[in-house]
C-alpha cells in the first residue's frame, strides 16, 4: 500500500498547488476570459494523474511500459459495454429525475434549447433556423457526435485521468477484494476534483457543497469503471467509457427544467441514484449470470 499512498499524496499535492497558482494568476480576469482560461486549465488538469504516474513508474522501474499503465488495445465485448453504456446512464438519470426526484422534463430537445434561450425573439429565430437546417433532430446529432467523441478526442483526454486511476493506481491493488480499491479510488478521484469544483466547475451554484457531491458521484461511478477495467483488462477501455460519459452528460442536464445543479444531470443526485441502481443491476448480473465473478472476488490484474 506504500505506492498507493505515495501516488495519492503526489497527485493531490501537484494538482492542488498548480490549481492554486492558476487561480492566483487568473481570478482577477473578467468573467469570459476567466472561463476560457479555466477551460484550458481543466483540460491540462486531466493529464496530471498520467504525468504523476509516469514520473513514479520511471523512478521505480526505470522504464514506462504499457503494462504499468494498463494501456492495452486488446478489444473484447467489455469495450462495447464501455462505449454504449453511457447512453443507458443518460436515460436512467432522466427517469430518476422525473420519477424519484419529481423534477419536470422538457418534452423534447428542441423545447429544452428554446428554454435555454429564454425570451429573446432574435435568438429564438436563429435557433429555429439552425434546427431547420439540421439533417437530423438535435438530440440524435448530439448522441451520435457524443459517441464519436467518446472514441476519439474525449477518450484521449480521459486517458490522462484513467492512466492514473485505473492504470497505475489500480495495479497496486492486485489480489485484494474488489470493493477496497473501489471505495479508495472513488473517494480520492472525487477529492482530486476539489480545486476545479471550488472554481465553479460542475456545480457553479454550490461550489463548496459541490466538492462533497463530486466525491459521492465518483464513489458511485467507480464500481462500473473498475468493472470495465477488469473485464477489458485495459485502462484505455475505461477512458472510452469516461470520455463517452462526459460527451453525453449534457443530454441529462439540458432535458431537466430545474436549474439546481446539485440535483439534475449525471453529476447531480439524480445521476448518483441512477448509478447506484445500475451498479446493483450489474452486481446481480455478475453474481447470477456471469461466469467470471468480479464483485465478490479478489482482483486478478491482467493487461
Amino acid at each position: 500500500m506504500k505506492k498507493v499512498y505515495r501516488f495519492s499524496l503526489v497527485v493531490c499535492l501537484v494538482s492542488f498547488v498548480l490549481a492554486g497558482i492558476f487561480y492566483l494568476l487568473t481570478h482577477s480576469m473578467d468573467g469570459a476570459k476567466f472561463q476560457m482560461a479555466k477551460s484550458l486549465f481543466s483540460t491540462f488538469y486531466m493529464f496530471i494523474p498520467l504525468i504523476c504516474s509516469c514520473v513514479l513508474i520511471k523512478r521505480d522501474e526505470k522504464r514506462i511500459t504499457s503494462k504499468s499503465l494498463a494501456a492495452s488495445f486488446k478489444i473484447n465485448w467489455a469495450w462495447v459495454f464501455a462505449w454504449l453504456s453511457p447512453i443507458v446512464m443518460v436515460f436512467a438519470t432522466l427517469l430518476c429525475s422525473k420519477y424519484i426526484l419529481g423534477m419536470d422534463l422538457y418534452e423534447n430537445m428542441n423545447a429544452a434549447l428554446f428554454g435555454m434561450v429564454g425570451d429573446n425573439p432574435q435568438a429564438m429565430a436563429q435557433l429555429q433556423a439552425q434546427m431547420n437546417a439540421m439533417p437530423l433532430p438535435y438530440f440524435w446529432i448530439t448522441l451520435i457526435s457524443g459517441l464519436f467523441a467518446g472514441l476519439t478526442i474525449n477518450a484521449v483526454l480521459a486517458f490522462g485521468e484513467e492512466a492514473g486511476w485505473r492504470g497505475y493506481l489500480f495495479n497496486q491493488f492486485k489480489s485484494q477484494a474488489f470493493w477496497k480499491p473501489t471505495l479508495y479510488i472513488g473517494v480520492l478521484w472525487g477529492f482530486w476534483h476539489a480545486p476545479l469544483i471550488l472554481m465553479g466547475h460542475n456545480y457553479p451554484q454550490h461550489p463548496v457543497a459541490g466538492v462533497f457531491m463530486m466525491i459521492l458521484f465518483c464513489v458511485a461511478l467507480t464500481p462500473i469503471c473498475n468493472y470495465i477495467r477488469i473485464k477489458a483488462k485495459s485502462s484505455i477501455a475505461v477512458a472510452v467509457f469516461h470520455g463517452t460519459f462526459n460527451a453525453l452528460a449534457g443530454l441529462a442536464t439540458m432535458m431537466v427544467v430545474s436549474n439546481n445543479d446539485l440535483l439534475k444531470g449525471l453529476p447531480g443526485l439524480s445521476g448518483i441514484i441512477a448509478l447506484i441502481i445500475l451498479t446493483l443491476l450489474l452486481f446481480l448480473y455478475d453474481r447470477y449470470i456471469s461466469k467470471e465473478k468480479i464483485f465478490t472476488s479478489d482482483i486478478n490484474i491482467e493487461a
